[in-house]
């Protein structure tokens, strides 16, 4: 009698702790998901950080056939990248290429709504006055 209570607790015992380690793999799992998603989120920010700085210091010297194919091959690898879009419609603002340059205007502003207002508006605004 005694050894058959034993054994139904040491059956008890093993499914708390089934239900245990069940728990903890979820935790773990929903922990390395959070790492991998900051790590995309961290390595998304250093690509933009990259790809801004390179852009500005080609704009600034007005390379513009350099930064078009630089922006070219960023939005092969990452095409819906918000930051060299928005390098490409400057760049081929500062070119005449003014169809391109509000394709791409376009473009930012259905990909990134938020940014519309700084970053959008006021290039079209300005494409439209002088064009």
């Amino acid at each position: 009698m005694m050894e058959q209570t034993t054994i139904q607790e040491l059956i008890q015992i093993k499914y708390i702790l089934m239900v245990i380690a069940a728990l903890l793999a979820v935790l773990v799992v929903g922990k390395l998901c959070g790492v991998i998603g900051n790590l995309i989120n961290n390595w998304r920010a250093y690509s933009d950080s990259r790809i801004r700085v390179a852009a500005i210091d080609m704009f600034d010297r007005a390379e513009y056939v350099e930064l078009e194919k630089f922006l070219q091959e960023k939005l092969i690898l990452f095409p819906n990248n918000a930051t060299a879009i928005y390098w490409m419609a400057r760049c081929n603002l500062s070119s005449s290429n003014i169809e391109k340059a509000k394709e791409y205007f376009m473009r930012l502003k259905a990909l990134e709504p938020s940014w519309e207002t700084e970053y959008v508006t006021p290039f079209l605004k300005e494409i439209d006055e002088k064009h």
